[in-house]
């Protein structure tokens, strides 16, 4: 029976925070070569994160538009994808259960590996699915991604959540069977549990990233002879930009040089460094927003692009640590159509960005690091509509909502 069914996703919607920097004026205020950023990594702006919002509230935002009443009846499971952590024990999702109106009888959980998670639930979301087509499972992947000022991962940098509803009925995109899997234990990038910003091997991370990517291009072809050959765009979690364009080359010179061998494959490259252009579009003036970055550049394919429906895109998932995956995504005839471009398009164009000076001064302020008994904020401005982080009381969290005047 399960064979029959299709599954996928049937809505995704994002959050962003209301503030941004221009890195090329942190750049030239950090005495940098603004190209190194904007060229070199290929980052434009960054989200900032204030005070009033934390990943709860960004991860409730981003289900805002598109969960309806009848979701919230038939969802069985709200899975919470981060690095960003506020407990070591309670959930992010039971929050978010809560303030969504998730009906009652749902499970609710927080899964952790680095920027894989997010994909790891999509996976286990779909094969629940396969098994009750009848029931829908909500994945929030929400995180803020920090390396300290003045550091040398600061231009990599950023904020935001996206949620990813799946369903048997697929509007968006279908999750095909055919995935491959690979982990290696690794120190590429790291953060113990006392440690406020993680460490990194910067150069080691790249080359692993490539490395598992091309294992996993090659496994696949193993596994799933010529089905990439099928593929239109190439997907990958972005850190910055152009991480994902260096595994594409890395891709096209072993193909070339005959290192590698995949059925037909060898003339699609320009249709997928051209698709890949379309898919770090928002990326570029958002940032690395950790488990939810692969699924903001699909995102971005999708409505800046022009693949056609029925199109087959294949995605690399990467976690440091390491863990990634490459699995085949089915475009529906009718994807566009159930986007919600407008308000993605919306969220961009209506951030206030901010200087040097604000957003160092608010650097510290968004996640508290040390015991809170009380802490109360202001409904925020520069918020339109959506949930914010009213107040800690006793170590407690506690969110309002505010309406849109």
């Amino acid at each position: 029976m399960t064979d029959f069914i299709k599954v996928g996703i049937e809505k995704i919607g994002i959050y962003i925070p209301e503030k941004y920097i221009d890195l090329s004026k942190l750049a030239e205020h950090r005495g940098i070569d603004p190209l190194k950023w904007t060229e070199g990594i290929g980052q434009e702006r960054m989200s900032i994160m204030t005070k009033d919002q934390d990943v709860v509230s960004m991860g409730a935002n981003a289900c805002l538009k598109i969960l309806d009443d009848e979701d919230k009846k038939t969802i069985d499971q709200v899975i919470f994808a981060t690095e960003s952590a506020l407990d070591f024990s309670k959930a992010s999702s039971t929050y978010i259960h809560k303030l969504l109106g998730i009906q009652p009888f749902a499970k609710s959980y927080e899964i952790k590996q680095a920027c894989y998670s997010a994909t790891a639930a999509i996976q286990v979301a779909a094969d629940y699915v396969r098994l009750r087509p009848d029931r829908k499972v909500i994945i929030i992947a929400s995180d803020i991604s920090k390396y300290g000022l003045k550091s040398s991962g600061e231009a990599t940098q950023g904020a935001g959540a996206i949620a990813i509803l799946i369903s048997s009925n697929p509007k968006i995109m279908e999750i095909t069977k055919e995935s491959v899997s690979l982990t290696e234990n690794s120190f590429d990038f790291w953060r113990p549990s006392y440690s406020n910003y993680p460490f990194v091997e910067g150069k080691f991370s790249t080359q692993l990233y490539i490395d598992s990517f091309i294992r996993l291009i090659e496994e696949f072809e193993n596994r799933y002879p010529g089905k990439l050959s099928k593929v239109d765009a190439l997907l990958f979690h972005l850190p910055f930009s152009k991480m994902g364009r260096k595994a594409l080359k890395t891709l096209e010179s072993k193909l070339k040089e005959g290192h590698i061998s995949i059925e037909g494959f060898s003339d699609n490259f320009e249709k997928l460094y051209e698709n890949y252009d379309k898919s770090i579009v928002f990326g570029k003036e958002i940032g690395n927003i950790y488990t939810g970055s692969l699924y903001l550049g699909l995102l971005s394919l999708l409505i800046n692009g022009d693949l056609e429906g029925h199109s087959e895109v294949g995605l690399f998932s990467y976690g440091s640590g390491a863990v990634a995956e490459l699995y085949i995504g089915k475009l529906n005839e009718n994807y566009k159509d159930f986007l919600y471009r407008e308000d993605i398009e919306y969220l961009l164009k209506r951030r206030n960005e901010i200087s040097i000076k604000d957003y160092e001064n608010e650097y510290f302020d968004d996640q508290p690091t040390q015991s809170q008994h009380f802490l109360e904020n202001e409904e925020p401005k520069d918020l339109e509509e959506g949930y914010y982080l009213e107040k800690i009381v006793e170590d407690k969290r506690f969110y309002n909502f505010k309406e849109k005047i």
